[in-house]
């Protein structure tokens, strides 16, 4: 996989297999420390999905099924929900990375997004937008 500098968005990108990886951008960041992590994560960018999704249904399926179930559907397993989730990016900056998830309509719409610590271990997700 390679690493580049788009200069226009001003900074490192890498399309993978799985997502667009990129660091984050702007005034301020440590583009160069996030792209350290960057290139230290990529090989393990399959596992580090794995345990992100996981982490985000242990911690957003029972509002789930709590909450934005449609009228008549049924709850949902850990496991479809895992499933459901599409990754679309990944982004990394000096201090870890968050993973951004199509939610598959799980939440009308929303992402969901994991954000990990700089060794990939999983610490907070959401619903955003």
């Amino acid at each position: 996989m390679e690493i580049v500098f788009n200069e226009e968005e001003g900074r490192y990108e890498c399309q993978t297999d799985l997502a667009l990886c990129y660091t984050v951008s702007g005034e301020g960041e440590d583009v160069p420390g996030a792209k350290a992590l960057m290139e230290k994560l990529l090989p393990m960018l399959p596992e580090l999905d794995k345990k992100s999704r996981n982490y985000a249904a242990d911690e957003l399926l029972e509002t789930k099924n709590d909450v934005w179930l449609e009228e008549d559907e049924e709850p949902i397993s850990k496991e479809d929900f895992v499933d459901t989730l599409i990754l679309k990016k990944v982004e990394f900056n000096a201090e870890g990375v968050t993973f951004w998830y199509d939610d598959g309509d799980l939440f009308w719409g929303h992402y969901v997004t994991v954000d990990s610590s700089a060794d990939g271990t999983p610490k907070y997700a959401q619903m955003m937008g």
